[in-house]
């Protein structure tokens, strides 16, 4: 099948002073902000002992969220010990709790999403899960980073029996998708 240039109608569209590239959703006359990933780390990490430790952690730039509406969907990926023993995975942006979860599951895959949606210059809402297989746990925060500096997002292990690499993170991608 050969393709028609016209299949991949790209546009500049000025919005606030900047020009966002937008793209034909489908054979539709509807254009759509171009989104992608920002941020990313396959640098395994694991827990050390007892205590909450960081796991990855990838530094937002400043003024990424500039409209309301813009927003983060983090992924984390985590293995959990093949054992009977408690772990607890938490997620962060900046200072604010966006995804928790406690299980003793043995040998698991787990994966974690939050997105963050900017609601106001320095006030966000979030919604995160982490799910692995026999269990989830959803969190709804309201963090209020303030966007025109830097923000971490980072994930956390812990292990109730104070086991090392009971938890270990293996990837976390953060990707920008732009108000409509």
């Amino acid at each position: 099948m050969a393709l028609n240039w016209t299949d991949f109608a790209w546009t500049f569209k000025r919005w606030c002073g900047l020009y966002l590239l937008t793209s034909r959703a489908g054979a539709s006359a509807s254009q759509v902000s171009v989104s992608g990933v920002l941020l990313q780390s396959t640098t395994a990490v694991g827990n050390v002992g007892g205590g909450e430790d960081d796991l990855i952690s990838l530094t937002v730039p400043a003024k990424v969220l500039s409209a309301n509406g813009d927003r983060l969907r983090v992924t984390g990926i985590f293995t959990f010990a093949a054992n009977a023993n408690t772990k607890t995975t938490r997620g962060y942006f900046g200072a604010t709790k966006v995804a928790e979860l406690a299980a003793s599951t043995s040998g698991s895959a787990v994966r974690a999403v939050v997105i963050i949606t900017r609601t106001a210059a320095a006030t966000q809402q979030a919604w995160g899960t982490i799910e692995l297989t026999g269990g989830s746990g959803t969190l709804f925060s309201t963090p209020a980073e303030t966007l025109s500096g830097t923000v971490a997002m980072k994930f956390t292990g812990q292990s109730a029996a104070s086991a090392t690499d009971d938890i270990i993170q293996k990837e976390m991608v953060i990707e920008y998708l732009p108000a409509p």
